[in-house]
This record gives C-alpha cells, structure tokens and sequence, in this order.
C-alpha cells in the first residue's frame, strides 16, 4: 500500500498528537525498527522518520494496526483505514455501509470511539445532504463479522454523531 502526501501528513499529526516520543519508539521497535536507524529527539521528527521507514517497506498497515491497538478509543482518520482492508480492520465494512446509507463519501465520517459492542462516528455533513432528511435510527448488517448494528443519530444542530450498537443474538427455544 502506498501513502499519499496527504494521508501521510494525517498519519504523522495523528501519531504526534496522540503518542509520546517514547510511545513512538515502542511503536517502532514492536514493529522491527532497529533503534539506531534515525536517532530522533522530538515526537515529530521521530514520526515523520517512522511514517517513512513503514512506508518504504511496505508496513503501514501494521503500523496502523499497532496504532489502533495502542488507541482503540481515538478517531482514526477513515482514509487511512480504508488503505488496509483487512480482517484485522472489520469495523471498516460497517462504517462503509453507513456512509452508502447516508449517501455521503467515507471520507466525512471519524471514528470516535470503538469498543467490543459499540462505535461512536462524528459524520460532516453538506448542508444539502442534512436538509434532505437523515433518519434517526435504523439498522445495518455487517457481512464480515455477521453482526447487526443498531444505528443512532444523535444531534445537536451543528455536530453530528451516530452510535453502532451490536445487535444482541436473540437465543433461539
């Protein structure tokens, strides 16, 4: 997979403003990274260097992978996600049936947070789209981890949110 100028500046402003410099060596060096290949000071020269050295070996995804483990709870910039379609990322297929439900790009919603049994996305919306109606709740069937989602719309006239719930399995008699 390879980054464009733009999702690697999203990566890098992401990484620096949610890791510390030592959390960014960690990251590195879980990843292979030799400790002696960029000798860095500061959270953004050490990103910029790490973002890099994954990027030419064709590792982002596991970078992306570490950074999600690391905070499952931060908002992951969706265009990154959407670089590594893997089973490792399953929350991806449902934000992408939500953004067909919405009939907006991917690229508006952010996850916000991620647990086992819930998702909280922030949703920008046009105001041509907002204007045209949005449900407030309805239900969405993800087929890779054959799950239903419950989806609610919470609002408050300028930010907009939606809450995935998985759907409890009913237990057959």
């Amino acid at each position: 997979m390879e980054l464009t100028t733009q999702d690697r500046t999203t990566l890098r402003k992401f990484i620096e403003k949610h890791f510390s410099l030592d959390e960014i060596k960690t990251l590195a060096f879980d990843l292979g990274l030799p400790e002696n290949v960029f000798p860095c000071r500061h959270t953004e020269e050490c990103a910029r260097e790490f973002i890099g050295w994954c990027d030419r070996r064709g590792e982002i995804c596991d970078l992306l992978r570490k950074v999600i483990q690391a905070r499952p709870n931060f908002p992951i910039p969706l265009q990154l996600l959407q670089k590594c379609q893997t089973s490792s990322l399953p929350v991806l297929s449902i934000i992408k049936q939500l953004a067909v439900t919405l009939q907006i790009p991917v690229e508006n919603i952010v996850l916000c947070h991620r647990s086992r049994k819930t998702m909280m996305v922030y949703v920008s919306f046009d105001e041509a789209t907002y204007a045209s109606g949005v449900v407030a709740k309805f239900k969405l069937f993800d087929p890779i981890d054959n799950q239903h989602y419950h989806v609610l719309h919470l609002t408050d006239e300028s930010e907009h949110y939606f809450l995935l719930s998985k759907k409890r399995k009913s237990l057959g008699v």
